[in-house]
């Protein structure tokens, strides 16, 4: 996943799904201010920090390799660090375009795409011709169909994709997403581009439902673009509405309110009710799920100071959100079932190849991409 990090402490690249760029955050109190001054955003590497965990918990219990995080199911806390993610992006996404849009009074595409292409693709690719060389010693499972499928961006659309790159699907929703949403800001325009993101909060739940009633779908709803897009939708309407949400009263109260301070405990009930009642999830659960993940976004970008604020932009706990795009990456093949490195083990070999990665090749093609615009500008 996939935007140009800025956190308090540094401006830096990175997610999950995911990976990050500039914008930032209004603070609570004075108006909000217009998102061409804002440069700073708070407590979001931190954020990010909390979705890779939830993502590497669920995988170390679904591995056998810490069966006292077993109870991570109840959440499905996998799938709902990845939709963390996804609110994220669009949210990001959409302020930079809204940016662009209110400084220029359009949107250029061939940057916006470069941008991209140099934030995500080098470290991926990278990732996975690591992995088709391991496939070919035998140290991983990797067919070529997978490793296909993940390269060109189809892979939540493959069933069977396998373990080793199977968690790429969430990079394929997240280039999919890259490849319509600008498009149809500078098309549409901005008003209609926004029905039409509200629209998809409408669509998204119908596509699932169906899938889940009719047993019939293109692919398992759970990966699908269109199954999943209202998370995205969801981040870009918080973009959108954001600086005319501290306006409103009612929401103002609630987000001053101490019970902020419990709001993930919310998210977790609302994942669990989801998980029980697949159809509950599939109708109304994962797209409350999806507005209380915005909603808690909000409050940690208005309020860093908080208890919260503080953990979320300690420097070990934001570094790991800095890292989070390269984690996600490398975590799946080192929490296979049956693997014999065990926690925490397994960790530590995560952390050594996510350094790796970020400091050779994230940072060095960011660096190399600020200069290419350098010399454009």
């Amino acid at each position: 996943m996939s935007l140009e990090n800025v956190s308090t402490m540094r401006i830096a690249p990175q997610v999950p799904a995911l990976a990050p760029e500039t914008t930032a955050a209004s603070t609570p109190g004075p108006p909000i201010r217009a998102p061409s001054e804002l440069r700073l955003i708070p407590s979001l590497d931190g954020i990010r920090a909390a979705s890779i965990l939830l993502v590497i918990g669920w995988h170390l219990s679904s591995s056998g390799s810490a069966p006292w995080l077993e109870q991570l199911w109840r959440i499905d806390s996998g799938n709902l660090g990845v939709r963390v993610f996804f609110v994220i992006s669009g949210y990001l996404i959409t302020s930079l375009l809204l940016t662009e849009h209110a400084r220029t009074g359009t949107i250029d595409l061939r940057r916006f795409y470069l941008r991209r292409a140099f934030r995500i693709m080098p470290v991926f690719y990278v990732f996975l011709i690591a992995m088709a060389v391991a496939a070919a010693f035998g140290i991983v499972e990797a067919p070529r169909s997978s490793l296909i499928r993940a390269g060109t961006y189809t892979g939540n659309y493959a069933s069977g994709i396998g373990w080793t790159v199977g968690h790429t699907w969430s990079l394929a929703v997240e280039e999919q997403f890259y490849l319509l949403w600008p498009g149809l800001i500078v098309l549409l325009g901005l008003r209609r581009s926004f029905k039409g993101a509200a629209l998809m909060l409408l669509l998204s739940p119908i596509f699932r439902t169906v899938a889940i009633l009719s047993g019939q779908w293109l692919d398992n709803p759970r990966y699908a673009f269109e199954c999943v897009a209202d998370a995205l939708a969801t981040g870009c309407l918080l973009a959108y509405v954001r600086p005319r949400l501290w306006d409103r009263a009612m929401y103002r109260r609630v987000l001053e309110s101490r019970v902020m301070e419990l709001w993930p405990v919310v998210i977790a009930a609302l994942a669990v009710a989801s998980v029980r009642w697949e159809r509950f999830g599939a109708i109304a659960g994962i797209s409350l799920i999806n507005i209380a993940i915005a909603v808690w976004i909000d409050w940690c970008l208005r309020f860093p100071n908080s208890w919260v604020g503080r953990i979320l932009n300690a420097r070990p706990i934001a570094f790991i959100g800095v890292l989070s795009y390269s984690i996600y990456l490398w975590q799946q093949p080192f929490l296979r079932q049956g693997h014999t490195w065990r926690f925490p083990l397994s960790i530590l070999c995560i952390g050594a190849v996510a350094l790796t990665s970020y400091y050779v090749v994230e940072r060095p093609m960011l660096r190399l991409r600020a200069r290419l615009e350098g010399t454009r500008s």
